[in-house]
């Protein structure tokens, strides 16, 4: 067969047959196939004298056969073939799956419709890990200061000598204040 047309995939591609022999209502129809099994089966509709119009599309790319029948005996031009081109997708980093289906590029992940690099979803969730470790670091390195700093006003007490009777200084909220050496 030779080249007949040329679509994208999932886009409609429709043709137009004269019948020359001017045959009285045939049943035109049309199989559109690839190497493995039949994609698409389409009656072809009247428009005119001896004139009929089909339409069909496929979402798998590449090279499709398809094969016209005038009451049930295929024509003698069919088969010809129509190259189905990968579908062209409109947004940033999106390619055309194996049916047709707009999906993101490797390394991508959709979020809110769009297509984001990995790089963007990952590097702000390390950042926050990392933030995260770097605060609790520096909150247990400061209460270790703290309670050691504490431990240095602490006064054992068999260091502690009182005169004899011990001198009052005075009274603060937690009892008398005793004078020590």
């Amino acid at each position: 067969g030779e080249l007949c047309g040329e679509t994208e995939q999932l886009q409609s591609i429709s043709f137009v047959v004269v019948d020359n022999l001017l045959r009285n209502s045939p049943s035109l129809s049309v199989t559109v196939r690839d190497a493995v099994k039949d994609l698409v089966r389409v009656e072809a509709q009247a428009v005119g004298n001896y004139t009929y119009r089909f339409a069909w599309s496929v979402s798998v790319a590449g090279s499709v056969i398809m094969e016209l029948f005038v009451d049930g005996h295929e024509a003698e031009n069919s088969p010809v073939w129509v190259k189905v081109r990968a579908r062209t997708c409109l947004k940033a980093r999106e390619v055309a799956n194996e049916d047709g289906f707009c999906v993101c590029v490797r390394s991508t992940v959709r979020i809110d419709g769009r297509c984001v690099e990995l790089t963007m979803v990952i590097l702000p969730i390390v950042a926050g890990i990392v933030l995260l470790v770097v605060l609790c670091v520096v909150r247990y390195y400061r209460n270790e200061i703290k309670r050691n700093n504490e431990g240095m006003w602490m006064i054992d007490k068999k260091r502690i000598e009182y005169a004899d009777p011990p001198e009052v200084l005075g009274w603060g909220t937690f009892g008398e204040v005793i004078k020590a050496s």
